[in-house]
């Protein structure tokens, strides 16, 4: 009965996404990121860190660290309207082109191929050239399909086949039904769409759209779509990391998972820090939509460009545990990795 109830729960979870992101993307964009922003930043990091923390070593987390510091710096100074936006971003890609190519390092003591690092690598150094603005954005939108992997690879190996793609039908084909138009030509006729509803100061869709869209379709017939696609892959986003992902972790709760880089607290405590944080910046994103918004974007970056490296291992760990047939735990782990808490 309770396997019903979820699957039942997800259907009307996945289903109101959709209706909402089409029918009132403004709306289901600038809410669920003022609800839920902060909330799944904080459950998404302790989650990577718990089941891949003790797989980074000293050396390469004090690297790692070093690259996302000045991540933080250069946004903040777009903040303090002391750099232009426009030379941060700029950065801002070459710091996650050298994460990527760092990421090469992590791999090489996993006794992995490199391959997936330097492809990622070659592929920034590509939109760098060609247009970082619309590279970063691009990135943006892709961090939403961050959980195929960690679901993929926390899954047992028995699940592995119908989690793939049960992800890919929400996270990749759904978002694609969005922007080819159709569910909203159907939507409009049957309910009506808010394309401008929002109930936070956040201006018109148009003043919005820079946040996932080039400036090069934003004028174009489907840039709604897009803005709806993105905004359900945000909401999907968020389903899997807050309620999904911690139901996963709880598989490797007997096992020796508690050595990571941040001592986090029991999950009655965490509840709290998430409750009080979401409250928090829920209230300021509901005085100030942009500067909330820009203060969240730290967060947001922080917890997205470290995810570059731990993404790696996880597709590296469901590569080889797929031809050794074996869990990919007992890859990805070994004692010798294991750093203590902090």
């Amino acid at each position: 009965m309770a396997k019903s109830q979820t699957i039942i729960f997800a259907a009307i979870a996945v289903l109101g996404a959709l209706l909402l992101s089409v029918c009132a993307p403004l709306l289901t964009y600038s809410t669920t990121i003022a609800l839920f922003g902060i909330t799944h930043v904080l459950c998404e990091l302790r989650y990577v860190d718990q089941r891949f923390g003790r797989d980074i070593k000293q050396r390469f987390a004090m690297g790692l660290g070093t690259l996302l510091t000045g991540v933080v710096i250069f946004r903040l100074l777009v903040i303090a309207k002391i750099v232009p936006s426009w030379r941060v971003t700029t950065f801002e890609v070459i710091l996650v082109f050298f994460i990527a190519v760092y990421s090469a390092t992590l791999l090489h003591e996993k006794k992995e191929s490199p391959w997936l690092a330097i492809l990622v690598a070659s592929l920034l150094l590509t939109g760098w050239l060609i247009s970082p603005a619309g590279t970063l954005l691009i990135m943006a939108f892709l961090h939403n399909l961050t959980p195929i992997g960690f679901i993929v690879e926390g899954v047992p190996a028995s699940f592995r086949q119908s989690a793939t793609y049960l992800c890919l039908l929400v996270f990749v084909l759904m978002p694609l039904l969005i922007l080819s138009g159709w569910p909203h030509v159907l939507l409009e006729n049957w309910l009506g769409v808010w394309p401008d509803a929002s109930f936070l100061a956040t201006g018109p869709l148009a003043s919005q759209l820079g946040v996932y869209l080039p400036v090069a379709i934003r004028d174009t017939s489907w840039a709604i779509n897009a803005f709806s696609a993105a905004s359900f892959a945000q909401c999907m986003h968020y389903v899997a990391v807050i309620h999904v992902l911690p139901r996963i972790q709880q598989r490797f709760q007997k096992s020796d998972t508690q050595t990571t880089w941040l001592s986090w607290p029991t999950p009655q405590k965490f509840l709290l820090l998430v409750s009080g944080a979401s409250v928090l910046f829920s209230l300021s994103f509901f005085w100030d939509f942009q500067t909330a918004r820009s203060f969240y974007g730290i967060f947001a970056a922080l917890h997205a460009w470290v995810e570059i490296p731990l993404l790696m291992l996880a597709f590296a760990a469901i590569k080889s545990s797929a031809k050794a047939k074996v869990p990919t735990a007992s890859i990805l782990y070994s004692p010798a990795t294991k750093p203590a808490a902090l």
